[in-house]
């Protein structure tokens, strides 16, 4: 009888599930880049990532208009 690990399973339970994820509302207050933002929570910039986003970073090619992008959705 073969056995099965289910070890393989346990990461993507883990993305999937994410139990460290918050949920608050306030004010964007900055935009990092495309796919990072800044909140007012409790009286302290807390940095947001998007989920289900993937945009270049500021130092990658169209890193600032994915910024510029980003800044108008939240203006």
């Amino acid at each position: 009888m073969r056995k099965t690990s289910f070890l393989p399973a346990i990461p993507v339970l883990l993305l999937v599930f994410p139990g460290w994820a918050e949920t608050f509302s306030g004010k964007v207050v900055a935009v990092t880049d495309g796919d990072t933002i800044k909140v007012m929570n409790q009286g302290q910039a807390a940095r947001v990532r998007l989920q289900g986003i993937d945009c270049p970073e500021k130092h990658q090619a169209f890193g600032k208009k994915a910024k510029q992008f980003t800044a108008l959705a939240w203006s």
